[in-house]
């Protein structure tokens, strides 16, 4: 467990299938991330889960953020290289009343720790849709500089949107 002002990142377990599945169909949470809003079965969601709890690829990790004993949100590193020292960011808040409130900069912060400590990472990097404004503004205060843009790059609410292109060297 990693922990970061009242934030532990948990590993991603069984029981945690229900809420990934809840978050998951959530037009509001995921329409801005990487996969887009697509809902999906709890049997889908289990062979997702599977393949990201088992332990066999050193290319990713993935946890559960838990803010005092509640579990909030979702974050990870996945395209770990080890030979360039890089990997991409996910992350998330899936419970709406705990949005605003920091949680996501909180765990970003205790993630990056972990990355750059125990999986020696040098740049994190992500992709952000230019609209979520809220993240946009998280990854500026966080010290991420935008290196380019995919112009037009996802479709979301019937209009093709940019996507940014951010990173940091940790």
């Amino acid at each position: 467990m990693l922990k970061y002002d009242k934030i532990a990142l948990l590993p991603i377990e069984e029981e945690d299938l229900t809420i990934l599945n809840k978050w998951r169909n959530d037009e509001e949470i995921f329409k801005y991330l990487g996969g887009g809003y697509n809902p999906i079965s709890i049997t889908q969601q289990k062979k997702i889960m599977e393949k990201i709890t088992e332990n066999t690829s050193i290319n990713k990790r993935f946890m559960i953020i838990n803010e005092e004993n509640k579990k909030v949100g979702f974050v990870g590193l996945y395209e770990i290289s080890e030979i360039h020292r890089t990997c991409f960011l996910g992350i998330y808040i899936g419970e709406k009343e705990y949005w605003g409130q920091g949680i996501a900069k909180r765990a970003y912060i205790a993630l990056e720790n972990y990355a750059r400590d125990y999986v020696n990472i040098r740049k994190i990097k992500l992709e952000v849709v230019r609209e979520n404004l809220n993240a946009v503004k998280m990854y500026n205060k966080l010290g991420f500089q935008v290196c380019g843009t995919y112009k037009e790059d996802r479709f979301i609410e019937g209009k093709y949107r940019d996507v940014i292109l951010m990173e940091k060297f940790i």
